[in-house]
């Protein structure tokens, strides 16, 4: 293997790897009828982080956004506190997405409601599917780009 290629199978992998996950994220993502509701009281509400987190009293869990959703859901979280304690309302996938050392367990939330606030399933999943295409562009932008570095290489090797 001639070592000036390197970069250009690096590039390619990438690329693909990324085509990979992201088709496999687009074409996993679960109707709404296979999702669970889990209800209850808000014990705490985390905006600093990249993908916005709540918990509910009582459970140990963590649910969280996608982080595309973070200027959408920042002011409805920055209006509620924790002592107004509204009754809310997620849809999850059964098991969670993450569990983490110490044995939390994180769900992304597929749809939340909380009092009369409302991200509808239909709002996070487009958002969620604009995230995945415009990552399915990037790694066949870095595929096609490490496959033509690699011919043009080959050319200035030869």
């Amino acid at each position: 293997m001639n070592s000036k290629l390197v970069p250009s199978y690096f590039i390619t992998a990438i690329g693909f790897i990324f085509l990979v996950w992201k088709l496999i994220e687009i074409y996993n993502y679960p109707d709404r009828t296979s999702l669970v509701t889990v209800k209850g009281d808000l014990s705490f509400i985390n905006i600093d982080s990249s993908e916005p987190e709540v918990s509910l009293q009582g459970n140990g869990a963590v649910y969280y956004l996608p982080a595309g959703l973070k200027s959408n859901v920042i002011t409805t979280f920055r209006k509620l506190t924790t002592d107004s304690i509204s009754p809310t309302i997620l849809a999850v996938k059964k098991d969670p997405t993450i569990i983490a050392k110490d044995g939390v367990s994180y769900y992304l939330i597929y749809e939340i409601a909380i009092g009369n606030e409302l991200l509808s399933y239909k709002d996070i999943k487009e958002t969620s599917l604009k995230i995945s295409y415009k990552g399915l562009f990037f790694g066949a932008i870095l595929f096609v780009s490490g496959l033509v570095l690699r011919k043009y290489l080959l050319k200035k090797v030869n």
